[in-house]
């Protein structure tokens, strides 16, 4: 599971490692154990299976050997794929990361969205936003045109319905909360799932929406031209997609209760129902091991090209929102609910100076710390670690790099607390001396003051 996770690879079992160079070579003590039983066992204990192929290498390891009682198996794992990529029967999933298996994601106990909902037939489904879907699809993973014979085996092809009959009329398939919540009807929506709705709030009033995901997603996001990009034409698109979706998939599905969305002058705002799953907090959502309690549901979304990989998400936001020149997302975990709020501020002087660095900047943590510091005159080792979401050995590794970089220096003794370096801090204020450059930028974040 956790090499088909990654790239795929070789398993060879009945091989043990000494520790010293050698390998110990051995006969099997249980008679059962065959090519076929070993594929049975991985593909029982992952989920879906996990796509192998197990030879019986013994003789070719007996010739080699010159030992007629040893034994050995090969599995060759096939890369996955599935774009959740494969977990445990127990809802565990873990990845090869060099030598080491790493947590990859967990399940919650109970994925509602894959609960079948009573009476819902063919019916109840959005032919335009299922052609929708299909498109996207073909562009996001390259797929021909003719891959489907009908809308109900794409569904299938995403696990959003389970074919009852076998004769691919959706009439006769179960279809999921998953497949109803992306691509239901409005009149399904309303009947099946009450309270919950979309509601958006700006300056010009507020509009209710009980439509599917993909409906909502692109009325508020979907173009140039959409709700939010209208109101808040300079956070990222890529942004406040990535924060809409994770609205819809992460929100708790037994409250019925709206997701709400804010803007006002200083601020966007994504309220959704449902606080964080045990064991997230969030002040460490950017290298958590992510946990869905609606994994059915963020898999559909994947396949749609609605959202990203698995763990791509909080970084993708923190990423955008300061190459943009904007400030830190905010996070906060309610009792019943879970908030974003992205600032409508930002620093153009920022923005120009990581374009024109980009190249001497080698990862997010960097610009954090840049990011951090140039807000204020400085901070404390503890601060900028809490503001990377990392630990002390990682955090002092990143500001020894950036120090020798001449980007940063201590400003107190034992390196216990840091600032920008003069030269690094002049470079970003004084970034548009140059007139053209106040020409190009003139306007960019409208008459909206920027720090």
């Amino acid at each position: 599971m956790c090499l088909a996770n990654q790239k795929g690879g070789i398993v060879l079992l009945g091989i043990e490692d000494r520790g010293n160079g050698t390998r110990k070579f051995s006969r099997c003590r249980h008679s059962n154990v065959t090519a076929e039983w070993i594929a049975q066992r991985i593909q029982d204990g992952t989920v879906p299976p996990v796509e192998i192929a197990v030879v019986d290498a013994s003789k070719l390891l007996q010739e080699v050997s010159s030992d007629s009682s040893v034994n050995c198996f090969a599995v060759f794992v096939t890369k996955s794929r599935h774009v959740g990529g494969h977990q445990t029967s127990g809802g565990v999933s873990k990845i090869r990361r060099g030598k080491d298996c790493r947590p990859y994601y967990s399940l919650t106990a109970d994925d509602r969205t894959k609960a079948p909902i009573a009476f819902a037939d063919e019916g109840c489904l959005s032919k335009p936003s299922i052609h929708w879907g299909i498109e996207q699809h073909k562009r996001k993973f390259g797929m021909a045109s003719d891959q489907w014979e009908s809308e109900s085996g794409f569904l299938a092809h995403i696990g959003l319905i389970e074919a009852a009959g076998g004769n691919g009329h959706c009439v006769e398939d179960r279809i999921s909360l998953a497949g109803l919540l992306l691509f239901g009807t409005e009149s399904a929506i309303r009947h099946h799932c009450p309270g919950i709705e979309t509601v958006v709030i700006t300056p010009a009033g507020e509009e209710r929406f009980h439509l599917n995901i993909v409906e909502c997603f692109r009325q508020l996001c979907g173009s140039r031209n959409s709700i939010l990009q209208a109101h808040c034409p300079h956070i990222p698109e890529a942004c406040v997609k990535e924060v809409l979706i994770n609205c819809y998939v992460h929100r708790d599905y037994r409250m019925n209760s709206p997701i709400v969305l804010r803007v006002n002058q200083d601020e966007l705002e994504f309220t959704n129902p449902g606080a964080l799953c045990t064991g997230l907090s969030a002040d460490s959502l950017l290298y958590c091991t992510p946990v869905y309690r609606n994994f059915l549901l963020a898999e559909g979304a994947r396949y749609l090209g609605l959202c990203d990989k698995v763990g791509r998400g909080i970084d993708a936001i923190y990423d955008g929102l300061l190459h943009k020149g904007l400030g830190f997302p905010i996070f906060e975990n309610g009792e019943s609910d879970f908030t974003t709020r992205i600032s409508l501020n930002g620093s153009r002087e920022f923005s120009e100076f990581l374009k024109r660095r980009s190249q001497s900047l080698g990862q997010l943590d960097e610009v954090i710390v840049l990011r951090y510091l140039f807000d204020r005159e400085h901070a404390s080792f503890r601060e900028l670690c809490s503001a990377m979401q990392r630990s002390s050995e990682f955090g002092h590794k990143v500001l020894t790099v950036m120090k020798d970089k001449s980007m940063i220096e201590p400003s107190s003794a034992l390196n216990l607390e840091w600032r920008l370096c003069s030269v690094i801090r002049s470079d970003i204020e004084h970034i548009f001396r140059d007139d053209q450059y106040r020409l190009e930028f003139e306007g960019l974040f409208g008459e909206q003051p920027l720090d």
